[in-house]
């Protein structure tokens, strides 16, 4: 797992367990996406599944590859193919290998992406294998929420928290993989711990463009008039599959005028903006801002509900205007 950035905690824990032969049967890895753990998953299935025990996990034989290449017989990720996991799955791709001993191995790994999307009847299935699995098998259920997981499930796996990395390792991951750029600290910043969401934003070629158009937006509406209001209302409606991605840099803006009322020193995400941020946050009350965060995360949640976007683009301009000055 040397290869595996951050997870200091995780990484020696799975060391220790392997080492003493004491791994559990279940497992539910918890964290934000892009935080390592399919990567730490894959690791544990090499070390237990390779051919040359004394090197595990070695690398180069046939069952690494094979796990490497998504084509190990014993080593199975389910993912989902609607919004939830249906029973149906549960049955044909997890009950199924349950009852199959594995194939060129001494264990069966069975991976379990998005496992908080089980529907209930997919959770009380998958409970009674979780309550008498064979020998052989080692569930590993990853999730972003525990909570969207049933207190019997829960109670019968070995819960690993994965946290979010800090910049330092963001860092140390973008000059393992010789990563440069100019925009360095916005990167790390807005990824927020998640190498994922990290090389999402790197293959995004409009994020910074977008993001310096999105903060345009609040600029203007400073001190536009109810013309100027209209008009930029306009222009974001031109561009309706980005206004959620809209509304979430006014959140991690609004976020940081609340950091600057609050904290001498803040970790800001428009750290660019700083000077301007401070003359804003001195204009308003604390009160002020908090209401203005929560107008704009309830407008996002009525964008996602597919209300219309006029009206609440509209809804919210007013309330961000009202007593501005």
């Amino acid at each position: 797992m040397k290869n595996i950035i951050g997870q200091t905690l995780v990484k020696n824990y799975f060391k220790k367990v392997i080492l003493y032969n004491k791994l559990a049967h279940s497992y539910i890895f918890e964290g934000q996406v892009g935080t390592g753990r399919k990567l730490v998953s894959k690791e544990i299935a090499k070390t237990l599944l390779c051919f040359d025990k004394k090197k595990a996990p070695c690398g180069e034989c046939r069952s690494c590859h094979q796990i490497n290449a998504s084509s190990h017989p014993d080593f199975i990720v389910i993912n989902k193919d609607t919004k939830v996991i249906k029973v149906d799955t549960i049955r044909d791709k997890i009950i199924n290998e349950v009852n199959t001993k594995p194939y060129q191995s001494s264990h069966k790994f069975i991976v379990v992406n998005d496992a908080h999307t089980l529907n209930s009847q997919s959770q009380n299935t998958l409970l009674k294998t979780l309550e008498d699995p064979p020998s052989y098998i080692i569930i590993i259920l990853i999730v972003d929420n525990i909570d969207k997981l049933i207190s019997t499930i829960k109670s019968r796996c070995i819960h690993i928290r994965f946290n979010n990395l800090s910049d330092n390792e963001i860092f140390e991951y973008m000059q393992l993989k010789n990563l440069k750029t100019e925009h360095l600290n916005t990167y790390i910043r807005f990824c927020n711990g998640s190498i994922g969401t990290l090389e999402n934003i790197l293959e995004d070629e409009t994020f910074l463009e977008q993001r310096k158009e999105s903060i345009n937006y609040l600029k203007i509406l400073q001190n536009c008039d109810i013309i100027g209001m209209y008009s930029l209302i306009d222009d974001i409606l031109k561009h309706k599959d980005n206004i959620c991605d809209t509304l979430d840099f006014w959140i991690l803006w609004y976020r940081d005028l609340a950091m600057m009322k609050s904290i001498k020193n803040p970790k800001l995400y428009f750290l660019d903006e700083e000077m301007y941020l401070k003359n804003i946050s001195n204009q308003h009350t604390h009160n002020k801002i908090s209401r203005d965060l929560n107008m704009i995360q309830k407008a996002k949640i009525d964008i996602e509900k597919n209300l219309n976007p006029l009206f609440v683009m509209e809804n919210l301009f007013i309330e961000l205007k009202r007593g501005i000055r």
